[in-house]
């Protein structure tokens, strides 16, 4: 929490010269920035980060940071990444070979990021964790989430509004994905308004009940590519039909509810 402070400290801090930091021992980055609202630049390059254990809140509420070089971080001991950059102003975030082999959480990590208009974790370890809920949740101009078909979901139960409000997300690929030991997965794709084509063909819900995967669809009149496995059929529902039209939201309220796909692969 180092500039974390309250009144004007935190809220006009302008810049920071960074570059005598010696991070090496560092086991906490907490809240480290969380609510440097004028913060317009940060230059980390120099950031030692194998022994810090947890990012929560590091960059949360920095509503004038617009591009963050993470480039390179080795994160060998760091399990909690929850609110790493929730309520930022942050545009583009370099993630190229971003370590997180011990993440667990990743709860809220980018959410309400309402600039961040694409986002690569392809280097990220996601073995581990055990709740993506809300990650991306009000992100709502990110346009390009790559590396969702290397995340590793299987030790994960939360995956509550993972994308939900993603506005101007066209495309999703989540074919690779585990939810089978997932305990709430409700909101997940939920008012994904501009969303076409969403590739869930990987899910596994046959134990879950329909009540962990209520309104798990897109509220969304532009889907038109759906694509389900054959296991996509919760534990107390008799026929993909009946949960595929259960898991469309408010589907009574046609101004907002999906209509039936141009293509469906089931």
């Amino acid at each position: 929490s180092m500039f974390n402070q309250t009144g004007t400290i935190r809220s006009q801090l302008a810049s920071l010269d960074l570059s005598k930091f010696n991070t090496a021992q560092c086991t906490s980055m907490r809240s480290m920035f969380n609510g440097a609202k004028s913060l317009a630049e940060l230059d980390l390059s120099t950031f030692n980060t194998r022994n810090v254990e947890t990012m929560a809140y590091m960059f949360a509420q920095t509503k004038s940071l617009g591009h963050v070089n993470l480039a390179n971080w080795t994160n060998d001991v760091c399990e909690d990444f929850s609110y790493f950059f929730n309520g930022s102003g942050v545009k583009t975030v370099d993630h190229t070979n971003f370590q997180t082999p011990c993440a667990s959480t990743m709860l809220y990590m980018f959410a309400s990021c309402y600039n961040l208009e694409s986002v690569d974790m392809s280097s990220f370890c996601t073995e581990n964790v055990t709740t993506f809920g809300n990650m991306f949740y009000q992100t709502y101009h990110i346009q390009a989430i790559n590396g969702l078909k290397s995340f590793d979901t299987s030790s994960s139960t939360i995956f509550r509004s993972m994308f939900n409000r993603c506005d101007d997300l066209i495309t999703l690929d989540c074919s690779t994905f585990d939810v089978s030991s997932s305990t709430n997965c409700q909101y997940m794709f939920y008012k994904m308004v501009n969303l076409q084509k969403l590739d869930i063909s990987s899910f596994d819900i046959t134990g879950l009940t329909t009540s962990v995967v209520e309104y798990f669809m897109p509220k969304a009149q532009s889907l038109q590519e759906l694509y389900l496995g054959e296991n996509f059929i919760p534990s107390n529902s008799q026929s993909v039909p009946n949960a595929f039209t259960m898991y469309y939201a408010d589907a009574e309220d046609e101004s907002c509810a999906c209509q039936s796909p141009v293509g469906l692969t089931v």
